[in-house]
C-alpha cells in the first residue's frame, strides 16, 4: 500500500534534482514496500537511453517511481506516454520476479524521471543494494 503523500511533500519532491530523488525515492520505497512503472495494454513502458559516446548503443530502461502520483506526474507531462497507468509493483515482487531477469536481460531502471533525460539510471542489483535489502532465497 502506498505511503501517504501530503501535497506538500508531493511538491517539494518535484522541485528536487535527480539525485536527491534517487535519495527520496530509496527512503519512500523502503516505507512503503512498492514501487510504481507506467502501463498500457501493451504493456510496461520501456525508454531507451544512449550508453556510451564511443559506441552510440543504447540500453532500454524502465522508468520507475516511489508513489502513483509521481507517476501519473510523468504521464501527465510527457504526451508520449499518453494512456499509461501507474502500476504497483510491490517490493517482494520486485525482488523476487523482476530484478534477476532486468540484469540477464541488460534493462536498468530510471529512477523518479521528471523528463526523459532528468533521473539516475541504476541497475536493480544497485537499488537493491541501496535499499539495503540481502537477496537471499527463502527458506
Amino acid at each position: 500500500m502506498s505511503y501517504q503523500l501530503t501535497d506538500r511533500e508531493y511538491q517539494a519532491a518535484l522541485k528536487l534534482n535527480a539525485d536527491y530523488r534517487y535519495q527520496y525515492f530509496v527512503k519512500n520505497v523502503q516505507k512503503g514496500l512498492e514501487l510504481f512503472v507506467l502501463k498500457n495494454d501493451e504493456g510496461i513502458l520501456f525508454m531507451e537511453t544512449e550508453s556510451d559516446e564511443d559506441d552510440n548503443s543504447t540500453t532500454n530502461v524502465i522508468p520507475v517511481w516511489c508513489h502513483e502520483n509521481y507517476a501519473k506526474y510523468y504521464a501527465e507531462q510527457n504526451a508520449d506516454v499518453s494512456g499509461y497507468e501507474p502500476q504497483s509493483i510491490s517490493l517482494a515482487i520486485f525482488i523476487e520476479r523482476w530484478a534477476d531477469n532486468l540484469e540477464s536481460s541488460n534493462i536498468e531502471l530510471a529512477i523518479f524521471p521528471l523528463s526523459n533525460t532528468d533521473c539516475n539510471i541504476v541497475k536493480a542489483k544497485e537499488l537493491i543494494a541501496d535499499l539495503k535489502i540481502k537477496d537471499e532465497p527463502a527458506k
